[in-house]
């Protein structure tokens, strides 16, 4: 008699976790890979303030593409946040996104634009 295991809590969290990177592998539009960031975010965790942005690099700024608050403040999701060359921010924004380094025009980047 062969007796199935249950899977683990971590290993249905990595099995959501991989739906939703290659969902976002196949999403061609900037507003769709963040309603995947978004979902993957509230369903798998208790967060009380979930903001995506994105970053401008000719503009020096975050923009604000969505998320989610315990109190329902929309237009504080949608805030530009601009960054001053070298700022300690902006390097760390810069340092963070992975398509600085590849060679040639990426896809697109949630970092980058």
């Amino acid at each position: 008699m062969v007796f199935s295991k249950e899977p683990s809590n971590n290993e249905k969290q990595l099995v959501t976790l991989g739906r939703a990177l290659q969902a976002l592998r196949e999403e061609e539009t900037v507003d769709g890979a963040v309603k995947i960031v978004l979902d993957y975010l509230q369903t798998g965790f208790d967060y009380a303030l979930i903001w995506v942005g994105l970053y401008e690099r000719v503009e020096h700024r975050l923009s604000g593409k969505g998320g989610y608050c315990l109190n329902g403040e929309k237009n504080l999701l949608k805030q530009r946040i601009h960054l001053n060359p070298g700022d300690l921010l902006e390097q760390v924004v810069i340092q963070q996104c992975s398509c600085q380094t590849q060679p040639g025009p990426p896809r697109y980047c949630l970092l980058c634009l």
